[in-house]
């Protein structure tokens, strides 16, 4: 049994399809079909389109009784051209005279096309909802090809969203992670637009285009305008200068959440 291993993809070898830009791991399977205990060995090389070896393994391993099979996994090598791999497998028995069992030499699997998905986020929401600001989140969901992406918010007061917060680098291992921007200067009882953003970063990052999450809506509260307005009826004559205290309906005591005294003139 042959496999062809692929970011946590398996398939029996050859395989017809591959993406481009994969990583692949070659999993074989040995079997002692003798009525006695031997050791298993094999050996591949894999080849690039090119002729190019970008993998040589061996191994053995000992003390199989009869009918008992043994799983050999190489390393990892990149599926960075596209085209044709082959590979070249030999069987063994016996590692201090060994004897050939078995071989595969042979296509192992072709590489397609490099067509790149964008990256992926989403917006996730907002919070703290002020007069004048807000704190808005977004997550991370992949970075396809790319180890390292940027991630921003776009936003406005329609669903063009003409405006970019600052943006922040992730990378793979930030997958489920989640980001967020404080937009301030808002103004009050006014609805806005805004959308989480990811640009790719490094090689054939201009082969994708910038990926939005879904366009999500907050309205700013109304202004809240604290103080009070004071009229004066019946004046005293000559007098120039009035002094206010808020207080607690009905009493005189100064409310401590509101000490606003003044004099007016």
């Amino acid at each position: 049994q042959k496999q062809l291993e692929y970011n946590e993809t398996r398939k029996s070898i050859p395989v017809s399809t591959v993406p481009y830009g994969k990583r692949g791991l070659v999993h074989i399977w040995g079997r002692n079909d003798t009525s006695r205990r031997q050791d298993l060995g094999i050996a591949w090389r894999v080849y690039d389109p090119n002729g190019v070896v970008v993998e040589d393994y061996s191994d053995w391993s000992y003390g199989h009784g009869a009918g008992n099979d043994h799983e050999f996994i190489g390393d990892r090598f990149d599926l960075d051209k596209t085209g044709t791999y082959t590979i070249e497998v030999a069987l063994a028995m016996n590692p201090s005279n060994p004897v050939e069992v078995d071989r595969y030499n042979g296509k192992l699997c072709t590489v397609g096309p490099a067509i790149l998905e964008p990256p992926e986020v989403e917006t996730v929401g907002d919070e703290n909802v002020t007069h004048k600001s807000v704190d808005i989140f977004g997550k991370l969901i992949d970075t396809s090809y790319w180890s390292r992406v940027e991630v921003f918010f776009r936003w406005g007061k329609t669903e063009a969203c003409a405006n970019k917060t600052r943006i922040y680098e992730m990378d793979e291992g930030d997958e489920g992670d989640e980001f967020q921007a404080e937009l301030t200067g808002l103004e009050p009882d006014t609805t806005y637009y805004y959308k989480a953003a990811v640009d790719a970063l490094g090689p054939r990052s201009d082969e994708v285009d910038t990926n939005y999450g879904e366009t999500k809506s907050f309205t700013t509260e109304a202004e809240v305008v604290k103080g009070f307005t004071m009229r004066v009826e019946n004046p005293p004559a000559g007098a120039a200068i009035w002094w206010a205290l808020c207080c607690y309906e009905g009493t005189s005591t100064q409310k401590p959440d509101e000490p606003f005294t003044n004099w007016i003139p």
